[in-house]
C-alpha cells in the first residue's frame, strides 16, 4: 500500500482506494504473468502452488500503469514540454518508453527488491531482459531505478527536473539506438487506407521488431464528401 500510495503522489493522481486484486490460477510453472487491468480491479495471473505474494512486484506494474493514464494535466504538460524543448534525439524514443519504464522500475526494481532480493543483487541486475522482455525498456528501467527512488523520497510529482535527468539516462544507456527507426517508432500509431490488418502488423513485428502499436482505418484521404 505504501509504494502505491507514494507511487500516486509521482503523478498527481487522486485515487480514491487501492486496487482489488484478482488472482487468476495457471497451471503454467514459470513465475511469468499475464496481468491487466480494468478500472480499479487488476487481474493476476498467479500459478497455481503460489501464495500471490510473488505476483506483488506484478501487481505495482499494472498499478503505476493505472496511475500514469490517470497523471494531472499540470504533470503531463511540464514531462511533454521537457521533451519536446530539450533538442535531444533520445527524446522522441525515451518519451514512448516512459510509462512502460517507470512502471517496470517501480515493480521490478523497487517493489521486487523489497521483497525477494537484495538491491545489489549484482548479478540479477546485469542479466538482459531481466527485468522486462525488451532490452530497451529492461535497460532504461535498472538505470531509472535510483532517480526515481529519488523521487519518491521527495514526495514531489515527476517534473522538469526529473525529465531532464531521464533524458541524461536515454543518451547514454540507448546512445545510438535513439535514432534507430525502430526506437522512434515503436509507439505508434499507423494510420493505414486499406483493411489489411496482417500487413500492417507484419511490416512492424517482423520487419521493424516493434511491438505495440495503435493501428487506425480512415478512408481514402484523397477522397472528399
Amino acid at each position: 500500500p505504501s509504494i502505491m500510495n507514494s507511487g500516486a503522489g509521482l503523478f498527481d493522481t487522486d485515487v480514491e482506494k487501492t486496487p482489488d486484486i484478482v488472482l487468476i490460477a495457471t497451471d503454467h510453472p514459470s513465475l511469468g504473468s499475464v496481468a491487466t487491468r480494468a478500472g480499479h480491479t487488476l487481474f493476476v495471473e498467479s500459478p497455481r502452488h503460489d501464495t500471490g505474494r510473488s505476483r506483488l512486484p506484478v501487481v505495482a506494474h499494472e498499478w503505476t500503469h493505472h496511475l500514469f493514464e490517470r497523471m494531472s494535466g499540470a504533470v503531463s504538460d511540464s514531462l511533454l514540454n521537457a521533451f519536446e524543448t530539450s533538442g535531444s534525439a533520445c527524446a522522441p524514443p525515451a518519451y514512448h518508453l516512459l510509462e512502460e519504464v517507470l512502471a517496470t522500475a517501480v515493480g521490478d526494481g523497487i517493489v521486487a527488491a523489497q521483497l525477494f532480493r537484495d538491491a545489489d543483487d549484482t548479478a540479477y541486475l546485469s542479466t538482459s531482459e531481466s527485468f522486462y522482455a525488451d532490452a530497451d525498456i529492461d535497460a532504461m528501467a535498472k538505470a531509472v531505478v535510483p532517480l526515481l527512488q529519488h523521487q519518491l523520497g521527495s514526495g514531489r510529482p515527476l517534473d522538469t527536473d526529473f525529465a531532464a535527468q531521464y533524458l541524461e539516462l536515454a543518451e547514454r544507456v540507448l546512445s545510438a539506438r535513439c535514432n534507430d527507426l525502430q526506437a522512434r517508432l515503436r509507439m505508434s500509431a499507423i494510420v493505414q487506407t486499406s483493411h489489411d490488418y496482417d500487413a500492417a502488423y507484419q511490416l512492424l513485428r517482423d520487419r521493424l521488431a516493434i511491438r505495440t502499436a495503435l493501428i487506425d482505418v480512415t478512408e481514402d484521404l484523397n477522397s472528399h464528401d
